[in-house]
């Protein structure tokens, strides 16, 4: 299981409240406390489990759409399409963010985001045209509101604090500083994102239907462009650390001028540090990095070789020397650091479930499948429970540098049933140390084995 991590742990979403959903179906989502405490991995995972036809999907689209502020996506388009009375999410800080709609299921509603320290809370109502469909170039954002004066009162009782009506502008300027920017991984196995380019998102949608040669060979391009946009920014990452090494070469030069000049009117020991032992630690450091082609090669042992036929004089000489040049490339090394454990993150975790293949990194290539013969592999060969790990771990790491909230409905689709016993840790692993929080939608019994206290299940709590 991934070690717990106490300094980015806290998830983004305590609760979800849902009334009414399809005229019939009310929810209290919330999850036992983590079994290794605040903060810890567990904490950021809430898993809903419940039959088919219960609204799993229903609500974390819902979520999504909620929690986005884009204005071109359809977003208060769809949650007003969506037939329910009201939903409430619970953020980590104690704000809510509740939707009601106003008169029928679907159709027009009012968002009121209320605040635990403030008085002062932020409400828009919403209201559809013809189509069904919020269109704000259509909008009066004044007193358009269709509630009743008694549930307004009733909502100020409740909350005990002041509701204030505005425009969208605050609500969608509140969700842009919450950072959130949730990320939804559908069932279609599309990946829905404010953050990803409409046209992306609009040829991903464009799969053929009925098709499964066809089918095949859209999730296979699916494989092919996260791996591409992970393999782009994984190199974006390394561009600090160019700059780097530019920026310490004519520092590095009068560094060693100084030395030297110190070396030359002083004998003793330039400094504490064992030469030998700075050569081989940082040589079994550069290997990491070069194994991925983020660094090159090391030569230690010629190093030693070397310092082994120096007498103690020409010894204090060449620290003076190579001091500098070993700052300069543990520098280097610190500016790749996050770059290199994300990339030999994914790849221990997506090679620890392949057989006979798997995958590779260079910066130059970018992340690659090659078989064990070091044949490359194109995804269309992959089997389709190797192309939804490879899409599920791909698109992780892409979310652990945008998002806060990676939503994925039924990550269990066509894994075996170890994969489905082991993906959850891998996922967790995958997103340490970023905050990711990940609310997952799933029939699989397997799947929950080891988070059950984070486990909801969907229990229908309207009276009937």
């Amino acid at each position: 299981m991934p070690e717990k991590n106490p300094d980015k742990g806290s998830e983004v979403l305590q609760r979800i409240e849902v009334e009414d959903l399809f005229g019939r179906l009310s929810y209290n989502i919330v999850p036992e406390p983590p079994a290794d405490g605040p903060g810890g991995i567990s904490d950021r995972l809430m898993l809903l489990y419940g039959d088919n036809g219960s609204g799993k999907t229903t609500i974390l689209k819902l979520v999504w759409d909620l929690l986005s502020p884009a204005t071109s996506r359809g977003h208060r388009s769809r949650v007003a399409r969506t037939p329910f009375r009201r939903i409430a999410l619970t953020l980590s800080d104690g704000t809510v963010i509740e939707a009601i709609k106003k008169a029928e299921l679907v159709g027009d509603f009012v968002v009121l985001v209320h605040y635990p320290s403030r008085r002062s809370q932020i409400r828009v109502d919403y209201e559809v045209n013809s189509q069904m469909a919020i269109r704000y170039d259509d909008l009066d954002f004044g007193d358009i509101s269709r509630m009743t004066t008694e549930n307004i009162l009733k909502l100020s009782r409740k909350y005990g604090q002041k509701i204030k009506r505005n425009d969208d502008g605050e609500y969608l300027g509140f969700l842009k500083d919450c950072a959130i920017a949730p990320i939804f991984l559908a069932d279609d196995r599309i990946i829905y994102s404010d953050l990803i380019d409409e046209e992306e998102t609009a040829r991903a949608e464009r799969r053929p239907q009925g098709d499964p040669d066809a089918a095949r060979r859209s999730v296979s391009e699916e494989v092919l462009f996260c791996m591409d946009r992970l393999s782009q920014q994984l190199r974006q990452l390394t561009i600090g650390a160019q700059a780097i090494g530019s920026q310490n070469a004519t520092s590095l030069y009068m560094d060693v001028l100084e030395r030297l000049g110190d070396t030359a009117s002083d004998s003793r020991v330039v400094d504490d540090v064992n030469l030998e032992k700075q050569i081989i630690t940082l040589g079994l450091r550069n290997e990491k990095f070069e194994q991925l082609g983020f660094s090159p090669s090391f030569p230690a042992g010629a190093f030693l070789t070397l310092v082994s036929k120096l007498d103690d004089q020409a010894k204090q000489v060449a620290k003076g020397v190579l001091g500098p040049y070993f700052v300069s490339l543990e520098k280097r090394l610190d500016a790749l650091q996050e770059a290199q454990g994300i990339t030999q993150t994914l790849l221990d975790q997506a090679n620890s479930f392949l057989r006979g293949k798997y995958l590779t990194f260079r910066p130059r290539e970018g992340i690659r499948i090659v078989t064990d013969s070091d044949s490359l592999l194109d995804p269309t060969n992959l089997s389709s429970g190797e192309r939804q790990l490879v899409l599920l771990l791909c698109y992780t790491m892409l979310a652990r540098q945008t998002s806060r909230l990676f939503i994925i409905d039924e990550p269990e689709l066509s894994l075996n049933i170890k994969w489905q016993r082991r993906i959850i840790d891998a996922l967790l692993t995958c997103a340490a140390n970023s905050g990711i929080q990940f609310i997952v939608a799933t029939h699989s019994i397997e799947l929950i084995t080891g988070y059950r206290e984070r486990l909801v299940r969907l229990a229908n709590t309207k009276r009937t």
